[in-house]
C-alpha cells in the first residue's frame, strides 16, 4: 500500500520543516512509535519507520519539493488499509 500527501508552503519554509524534523524527530505519530528514522541528506529527504504492531512495516518519507511551493509526504505499509496510511501522512503533516 502507497500513500502520497502534499502541504503547500513557501519553498524555504519547506526546508526548514524537514530541518526541524530532522534535528528534533518524533517519538510518535498517530500513537505509534518512531522506530528508526533514516536522513538522506543529499537528497533531502527524511525516512521514519514506525513500528509493526500487527506485523504492518509502516515507512514514512517527507521532503521538500525542489520546483513547487510544498513538501511532499509520502507513505508505504505492508497490510494497512489505505485510510489508515493517509492518517500516517496526515499525522506526520501536522507535525510539520
Amino acid at each position: 500500500m502507497t500513500g502520497e500527501l502534499s502541504v503547500k508552503m513557501d519553498p524555504s519554509d519547506g526546508v526548514l520543516a524537514v530541518d526541524r524534523l530532522r534535528s528534533s524527530p518524533p517519538e510518535t505519530i498517530a500513537g505509534r512509535v518512531v522506530a528508526k528514522v533514516e536522513d538522506f541528506k543529499d537528497a533531502n529527504l527524511l525516512r521514519l519507520w514506525l513500528d509493526e504492531v500487527g506485523g504492518a512495516g509502516v515507512r514514512l518519507q517527507v521532503r521538500p519539493s525542489g520546483t513547487e511551493p510544498k513538501v511532499k509526504l509520502y507513505g508505504e505499509a505492508v497490510d494497512m488499509e489505505t485510510d489508515t496510511l493517509q492518517s500516517l501522512l496526515s499525522a506526520l503533516a501536522a507535525i510539520l
